[in-house]
C-alpha cells in the first residue's frame, strides 16, 4: 500500500517538468479493477505523483472490499476488517498513530459479563482463568504436533479440555464447556481455519485489538483517499465508476487495452493495475505474465509476492484444478 519509491524521489517526480519527446508526452489513462484498499490506495498514490488520468472500476455498489462498515442505529458495525491487528510494521497503525482515532480492546473478553442461562454470573477469577488457559494453548501451538487435517477450532477444543484435566480440575466442567462453546462463536471462523497452517501467519508486534473508537474501520477509508462524511471518495471524487462488472478486457490491441463493462461501456486505456489473487489455476486467455504466474504455481505450489489470485467467472470459463 504505497509507492515504490521513497518519499524523497516521489517530491523530486512531481516538481520536474515531464519531457515531451518521452513516453510522458501523452498523459496516460490508467484503469484500476476494483475499489478495495489496494485498489484505492493505487490510485491515491497515481494521483499524488501526478498522474491524474485515473479512474476506477468496481463491480459492487461501494468501494472498500473487505472493509464494510455498517450504521446500526447510533452505532457502526464492522461486517468486514475490524480490528487494527498489531503495530510495529503494520501500514495502517502507522497510518493512523498520530490521530487519536484507535484505542486497545486487549481485555474486552475480562471486562464483560458472562452470564450462564440459568441467570448466574461467572466470576471475574473464572472467567480470567479460561481465558488465560485458551491463550496458552494459542502460544503453545507453535511447538505443537499438530493433525493437518484438523480446524482450529477443534483443536483448540481438545487442548482446552485436556489442559483442564491437568491443571484445572477445580473448574466445573459444565461451565467450561458452555465457556470454550460461546467463545468459538465469539472468534467466528475458527472451524474453517486450519490449526496446522495457524502460525504461518506471523502478526505484527504490538496490540492486537485496536479498535476505531465508535467510527468502524471505514474511518480508514477516509483517511486513505482524504476523504471527510460529505465526500466520501476523497481525492478520488468523480474518478470511481460503481456497480460497473468488467467482462471482457482486450489486452494486445496496438492502441492501447480496451475493457467492456456489464453497462455496455467500452473505455480504451493505456495501463490497466489488476489486483491478481491465485488461488487455483484457471484457463483464460489471461496475458502472459498472468499465465507465467499460473504455470509458477502449478510448479511450486504457491505464489510469493504482490501479484497473487486472478479470479475469473465466466460461462464457458474451464477449470483445471490442481
Amino acid at each position: 500500500m504505497g509507492s515504490c519509491w521513497s518519499n524523497q524521489k516521489a517530491k523530486l517526480a512531481r516538481n520536474k517538468t515531464r519531457p515531451t519527446n518521452s513516453v510522458y508526452k501523452c498523459e496516460p489513462r490508467i484503469l484500476i479493477l476494483g475499489g478495495g484498499v489496494a485498489g484505492l490506495a493505487c490510485a491515491v498514490e497515481l494521483k499524488t505523483n501526478g498522474y491524474n488520468n485515473v479512474r476506477i472500476v468496481e463491480m459492487s455498489d461501494r468501494i472498500g472490499g473487505r472493509v464494510k462498515t455498517l450504521k446500526f442505529a447510533d452505532n457502526y458495525v464492522d461486517m468486514g476488517a475490524q480490528w487494527v491487528y498489531g503495530q510495529k510494521g503494520n501500514v495502517v497503525y502507522q497510518m493512523v498513530k498520530e490521530l487519536n482515532i484507535l484505542e486497545k480492546s486487549d481485555d474486552t473478553l475480562k471486562n464483560i459479563n458472562w452470564i450462564r442461562s440459568n441467570g448466574d454470573e461467572l466470576s471475574k477469577s473464572v472467567v480470567e482463568e479460561m481465558l488465560n488457559l485458551i491463550s496458552t494453548i494459542y502460544y503453545k501451538m507453535q511447538d505443537d504436533q499438530i493433525d493437518p487435517e484438523a480446524s482450529f477450532g477443534e483443536y483448540v477444543s481438545q487442548m482446552f479440555y485436556r489442559e483442564m484435566d491437568k491443571r484445572h480440575r477445580h473448574l466445573d466442567r459444565h461451565v467450561a464447556k458452555e465457556f470454550i462453546t460461546t467463545f468459538k462463536k465469539i472468534e467466528g471462523s475458527m472451524m474453517d481455519v486450519s490449526a496446522y497452517d495457524y502460525w504461518t501467519f506471523k502478526p505484527c508486534k504490538g496490540c492486537h485489538h485496536l479498535n476505531w473508537r465508535e467510527k468502524g474501520f471505514k474511518e480508514f477509508l477516509r483517511i486513505l483517499v482524504k476523504g471527510d462524511e460529505m465526500n466520501e471518495h476523497g481525492i478520488l471524487k468523480d474518478c470511481i465508476d460503481l456497480n460497473q462488472k468488467v467482462i471482457q478486457i482486450e489486452w494486445d490491441r496496438i492502441d492501447g487495452s480496451v475493457v467492456a463493462c456489464s453497462s455496455a461501456t467500452q473505455c480504451s486505456f493505456g495501463q490497466i493495475c489488476q489486483k491478481l489473487t491465485v488461488q487455483r489455476s484457471i484457463s483464460l486467455d489471461l496475458p502472459a505474465f498472468a499465465k507465467y504466474l499460473l504455470n509458477l504455481m502449478r510448479n511450486s505450489g504457491q505464489i510469493i509476492g504482490a501479484a497473487s489470485m486472478p479470479y475469473g467467472e465466466d460461462k464457458i470459463c474451464h477449470r483445471n484444478i490442481g
